[in-house]
């Protein structure tokens, strides 16, 4: 009997174990002759050889939840994205700290804002990459600096901060936006203000806010009992009730974030889940399911959405894409989001830049980086250039980009 089936179970074991190996495992990824060449140059206006990616490791799927980095002590209730650099800043309910981590998850800086504990509620980061932190025990928001100094923002008017919980910024016009529990009522703070104006009130239970920067709409939540959405007109700021508690099937509510497409990111506190609304208000899903105490996310700039998992004391990251990069290339190259492979022709000079490119499937992420430059094109020039008296005239044509300035040297020999 042993003798009959021993090879059918050794060859299903081992089917197994190289199933295990290859598939439950994260990417690992790489480009050519990186990083023993890590610096690719180019010349703007020629085409690039494409660039392809490596995976040694596990399958690249699209649709996948991981874990972005752990709270070295506990509770994220606020999160948010970089533009300036690709990173993700999140605060700790538990002891008043901010972090700063790399595209990949490294925890690279620490912000002691002086709040105390259980005061950090959200984040936003500017265009500048100063970022606020709504301070829910201070009764107002703190901005840090990209070189860590720290201010504070008070209300000009009544009435003031209470408790301020969600923040939002209009990418357009630098507008900040910020929902406050206890005043039950949105203000906002102007690109490079220092006082925060009342926007509108009269809300009950307010929790979570984000603007459409194309339209101009305000959302906003509010918790349990209300457990709904409303949305605040551009103008005249007429409020309506945009998904109401039996229409989104609500229990309790947090924060919300808004994608370039005008999709909806609601988190479902009750539900322990993200969901998805379209610009009308028609739900999309539950995208994201099986979390602890979701209270906010944040989108970057490729359709990757970051989770502030409160109750898990980590944040999760969930991937619509295959592979994803951290900050734009230079005008005129693309990257593909499928197969991760670089193109195009770039159409303006870039200095040396280091790209951080990631492979996600459900096992974990892979990560690398890609090292780019991209020079002027070099000018041709013309004339006489006769040795011997007289006057010798050199005219410098092309060059890219046009309007460039050129620089003349003078040499002589034998």
């Amino acid at each position: 009997y042993m003798k009959k089936y021993c090879p059918r179970f050794l060859a299903a074991f081992f089917f197994v174990l190289i199933f295990h190996r290859v598939f439950a495992q994260a990417p690992v990824i790489s480009y050519p002759n990186n990083p023993t060449t890590p610096t690719y140059v180019y010349t703007a206006g020629s085409a690039i050889s494409p660039l392809n990616i490596t995976n040694t490791g596990g399958a690249v799927t699209a649709n996948s939840l991981t874990t972005f980095s752990t709270n070295p002590s506990g509770q994220p209730y606020g999160i948010a994205y970089d533009p300036t650099t690709g990173d993700i800043i999140t605060d700790d309910f538990t002891n008043g700290n901010v972090y700063r981590y790399s595209p990949s998850g490294v925890l690279l800086n620490t912000y002691s804002a002086s709040i105390a504990n259980g005061g950090p509620k959200d984040i936003v980061v500017d265009n500048s990459g100063n970022i606020f932190v709504a301070n829910g025990t201070g009764a107002n928001i703190v901005k840090i600096t990209p070189s860590g100094t720290t201010t504070t923002i008070s209300v000009t008017g009544s009435p003031a901060f209470g408790q301020p919980d969600g923040m939002s910024i209009d990418r357009s016009t630098g507008i900040i936006y910020v929902a406050d529990q206890n005043s039950n009522a949105v203000y906002t703070i102007a690109s490079g203000a220092t006082t925060a104006t009342v926007y509108k009130t009269g809300f009950t239970n307010l929790y979570g806010v984000t603007v459409n920067s194309s339209t101009g709409v305000v959302y906003v939540s509010e918790y349990t009992p209300q457990a709904d959405i409303k949305q605040i007109a551009p103008g005249t700021k007429t409020v309506t009730t945009f998904i109401s508690k039996a229409a989104g099937g609500f229990t309790d509510l947090r924060n919300l974030d808004i994608d370039a497409a005008g999709n909806l990111f609601v988190a479902n506190y009750g539900n322990n889940s993200i969901d998805e609304f379209s610009p009308t208000g028609v739900f999309l899903g539950h995208i994201v399911t099986g979390l602890n105490q979701p209270r906010a996310t944040a989108e970057d700039v490729f359709g990757n959405l970051y989770i502030a998992n409160s109750g898990g004391g980590n944040i999760k990251e969930y991937s619509t894409a295959f592979y994803s990069i951290n900050i734009p290339l230079p005008a005129g190259m693309s990257f593909n989001t499928t197969t991760g492979q670089i193109t195009g022709t770039p159409t303006v000079t870039s200095p040396t830049t280091v790209y951080t490119v990631v492979g996600h499937n459900s096992h974990g992420s892979g990560y690398t980086t890609v090292t780019i430059t991209v020079n002027p094109t070099a000018p041709t020039g013309t004339g006489d250039v006769t040795c011997g008296a007289g006057v010798v005239t050199l005219t410098a044509t092309g060059g890219y980009p046009a309007g460039g300035t050129y620089s003349w040297y003078a040499a002589s020999t034998g």
